[in-house]
């Protein structure tokens, strides 16, 4: 029996010291899963294939829907019939699969790193960004734009958003809801963007993040003054999370000042939304449809004569 004990405790050393050393690596590596849970970054891998592509068709896009690529340098908006777009979504027209679109992350020529920001309510993210009107003005509707990896172009596969309109940053406790809550979907609809967001390796070869317009009914009216928006998306849960997008950089690396809300962990909290790669602030790319708001005409009370008709 001494025997038998003194042969089986070596075997018992070497199982638990690779049960011990199992445990670390597997703690180590889900720190590490959680840490990346909030971006789709090029550097991880992630750009790789991600589902089956070749059970998606890439419809060819029509030629009539170019001129919505082109999109102003974010300003103040000017009450007009005009929409008003915080930056480009497209960076490169008809580079990509079936002639779609592309907005392309600089991963190669400015050392950029993110493709998506985690949106998805699941897990409690939020997006947020600023805007300026001069005049007073009603908003009907704002666009933004998401992508689930391995999604189909049709049906888009985003369900819902919720969104609120704040009088400052929604990180600063003195700023305040004007508009808006974190609950009620306010989706009116959702549409392939014929585009598609890939790295700059994989342009023109890659489906795997269908670009979403997702347009939420607003119908609110606000007075001059800088706003933020903030946001959060779903969609199936049988493709990846909900990824928002930044701003499509051409040249530059910083995009704007858009912040990012995480609302699960030791981290919870507002923080700037920076590209991973460069370390750089970034801007949302959304768009808003505004009408202007014009003060109603004074009513003078007709004046009654002796020849007046009455």
């Amino acid at each position: 029996m001494i025997g038998e004990k003194e042969k089986k405790t070596p075997v018992m050393k070497y199982v638990l010291v690779f049960s011990v050393a199992f445990v670390q690596v597997f703690f180590l590596l889900g720190i590490s899963m959680a840490g990346q849970g909030a971006y789709d970054n090029a550097a991880d891998g992630s750009e790789d294939v991600i589902g089956t592509s070749a059970a998606k068709t890439s419809p060819a896009v029509k030629p009539d829907t170019a001129e919505k690529r082109a999109a102003p340098v974010p300003q103040a908006i000017v009450v007009d019939d005009q929409s008003y777009e915080n930056g480009p979504i497209i960076n490169s027209t008809g580079t990509g699969v079936g002639g779609a679109d592309e907005s392309v992350l600089k991963n190669l020529t400015l050392s950029m790193g993110t493709l998506g920001y985690a949106c998805d309510m699941a897990e409690e993210f939020r997006v947020a960004d600023d805007f300026t009107v001069e005049n007073r003005l009603k908003i009907e509707k704002i666009s933004v734009y998401a992508y689930q990896v391995g999604a189909p172009v049709s049906p888009a596969s985003i369900s819902s958003i919720n969104m609120r309109i704040w009088d400052g940053p929604p990180s600063e406790a003195e700023s305040a809801i004007v508009w808006g809550d974190d609950t009620t979907n306010r989706m009116e609809s959702a549409k392939w963007y014929e585009a598609y967001r890939v790295t700059e390796s994989k342009s023109g070869t890659s489906d795997e993040r269908a670009i979403v317009e997702v347009l939420a009914k607003v119908e609110t009216e606000v007075d001059p003054g800088t706003y933020w928006i903030d946001y959060q998306i779903s969609g199936e849960q049988s493709y990846s999370e909900a990824w928002c997008l930044p701003i499509a950089a051409s040249q530059e690396i910083t995009t704007g000042n858009a912040l990012h809300y995480f609302g699960v962990g030791e981290t919870t909290g507002w923080r700037s939304l920076d590209d991973q790669g460069t370390d750089t602030s970034q801007g949302l790319s959304f768009k808003i449809n505004p009408k202007p708001v014009y003060p109603l005409p004074l009513m003078v009370p007709p004046v009654i004569g002796p020849n007046s008709v009455r």
